[in-house]
């Protein structure tokens, strides 16, 4: 499985420039004084690898570094191993060029390729915002849920098993069969 091993932003909220390399088996833990920019980071993350599209989201003038426009921002994800065909993908905004956004992977041999959706459900990451609502999250009550989004991929995953797959849909037959039946 892929894991996130490093990431570069450029010119992002309150990061003008930052790298991280996070850890292989243990999870990243970010410390810092208010306002170090510890969300911000989280929200690079979220912006590649969250709910929205990223091609689709043009950055408000809080977004850029210092509130300057004319700044250029890009995100950067390099992978511990191939995502798909991508070992990196990036978001990357600069007013001076057409198009001004672009979301793109580079595939093992350094081609720059366009990031289609399937391969993007591979990199879905889930965050918990800085509101802290766990009983949000552990709920049922959006499919933007932390629960939502797990069962969603457990679902999917035991219907790629054709074992599993068969085994329910025996069970729901047998199931029907019986309410049928009345018993």
């Amino acid at each position: 499985m892929a894991h996130l091993k490093k990431l570069i932003i450029d010119g992002y909220r309150s990061v003008d420039h930052a790298e991280l390399m996070l850890p292989d088996d243990a999870p990243l833990v970010l410390i810092g004084e208010n306002n170090a920019g510890k969300s911000n980071i989280v929200r690079a993350i979220d912006l590649l690898c969250g709910e929205m599209w990223p091609s689709s989201h043009a950055p408000e003038d809080n977004e850029f570094h210092k509130r300057d426009r004319n700044r250029t921002i890009e995100i950067k994800a390099e992978f511990s191993e191939a995502l798909g065909r991508f070992e990196e993908i990036s978001w990357h905004y600069d007013s001076d060029v057409d198009p001004e956004l672009e979301f793109r992977g580079v595939d093992a041999h350094g081609q720059v390729r366009w990031v289609k959706g399937e391969k993007r459900g591979e990199l879905i990451a889930v965050t918990i915002n800085a509101d802290r609502r766990l009983s949000y999250q552990l709920g049922y009550s959006s499919k933007y849920t932390m629960l939502s989004k797990l069962m969603h991929r457990f679902h999917k995953a035991m219907l790629q098993n054709d074992t599993v797959r068969e085994a329910l849909q025996k069970l729901v037959f047998w199931r029907t069969r019986l309410h049928f039946r009345g018993l």
